[in-house]
């Protein structure tokens, strides 16, 4: 089906059940000035010609284009689904699997601060490019992503850094990223970065989560966290702001940290913090961290790392202040080299530590 408007306030309304399969091309085509709204879309297994075949296009101005019910996107050619709009993106219920090229791309990148939002559970697997991928000015809010085994591209890939911009991205629910041939997770973004119960294993040639904010707003990390058995790092993050965290496991990454933390690029000292439990086992390299403000840290254990020092603290760097403190229970044991490493401007506290049987160096270096 092919459907265009060129009236100012035309607009395009499907409702109840609407299903197109099975196409020589597209399912469905809409090239719209006026707002695009559907329920309950079905648009899998085309792309017979072997040319081109997405699941759906759909095209607007500025209106907004909202799915609304269970949208399933399978087997295409190409694109499972591709929006495009200066108005609002929102959907329930995505499904876009085993597509030859993203599951769903949805872009109002050119928009000035519309939001992207998906609620619901979605889900995008085994799709050749990305699974999920998403350019935006405006906030992306998503709740209940699943997008495993990408085949070619990131489980999900969230972009709204763009110039100017300084919208959020929120994850709700629970989230997995898992068994993907890039990154399992990659937010780019100019705002806060706010992520809840995320799972990111497996990434066959990259990292499982990787996180850049270029703002002072920081990243908030809630729920449980687990970055397991990633080429790479198991969790990278890089901002400017704040960075809160809690509840991470990342254990058996084969090329780089199990985690990762660094906002030294803050205009003024701004705190890590990690909550709960820190805990990093058979990882390449294990904790690193380096920061501006105070590092605050509950409950650390980095053991076996097959290369460095178990964990790398340091907030040193000239114009740093604030010191840096591990409560709770803390183990750095059978590493590489050192089991921790501390070099602060500030006070350095250390609760319950031990640090045993490391191979090439201290059980603990504090230094300030």
């Amino acid at each position: 089906v092919t459907v265009s408007g060129s009236g100012a306030f035309n607009a395009l309304t499907y409702t109840f059940n609407n299903t197109f399969n099975d196409n020589y091309y597209d399912g469905l085509y809409v090239n719209s000035t006026g707002a695009i709204t559907i329920s309950n879309l079905t648009a899998s297994d085309n792309g017979a010609s072997g040319l081109f075949g997405d699941g759906a296009e759909l095209y607007t101005g500025s209106k907004p284009v909202t799915l609304s019910g269970a949208n399933i996107f399978n087997d295409n050619l190409n694109y499972g689904l591709l929006v495009q709009s200066l108005g609002a993106i929102k959907s329930s219920n995505l499904i876009a699997n085993s597509n030859g090229d993203h599951g769903a791309y949805l872009d109002n990148s050119l928009a000035t601060a519309q939001p992207v939002t998906l609620t619901g559970a979605s889900q995008f697997k085994y799709d050749d490019g990305n699974g999920l991928y998403i350019t935006s000015a405006g906030a992306i809010t998503l709740s209940n992503i699943t997008a495993n085994y990408s085949t070619g591209g990131y489980g999900a890939l969230l972009v709204n850094s763009f110039v100017g911009s300084s919208s959020a991205v929120t994850l709700g629910g629970a989230n997995n990223f898992n068994g993907n041939s890039s990154t399992g997770l990659s937010v780019s973004s100019n705002g806060l970065i706010t992520l809840n119960n995320i799972t990111a294993n497996d990434s066959l040639n990259s990292s499982g989560a990787d996180l850049n904010t270029s703002s002072a707003y920081g990243v908030k990390l809630t729920g449980v966290n687990t970055f397991n058995n990633n080429h790479y790092r198991g969790l990278n993050v890089s901002a400017d702001g704040t960075l809160s965290l809690s509840k991470i496991t990342a254990n058996y990454n084969a090329t780089g940290n199990g985690v990762y933390l660094d906002n030294t690029g803050a205009a003024t000292p701004k705190p890590i913090t990690v909550s709960g439990y820190l805990t990093l086992d058979n990882n390449y390299e294990g904790l690193s961290i380096s920061s501006l403000g105070a590092v605050k840290l509950s409950s650390v254990s980095v053991t076996n790392t097959l290369s460095g020092n178990g964990a790398d603290i340091y907030n040193d760097w000239s114009g740093a202040s604030g010191g840096v403190t591990l409560s709770g229970v803390n183990i750095f044991n059978d590493n590489h080299v050192s089991g921790l490493n501390v070099y602060s401007l500030g006070a350095i506290t250390l609760s319950s530590v031990t640090a045993s049987s490391n191979d090439g160096g201290f059980g603990v270096n504090a230094y300030n």
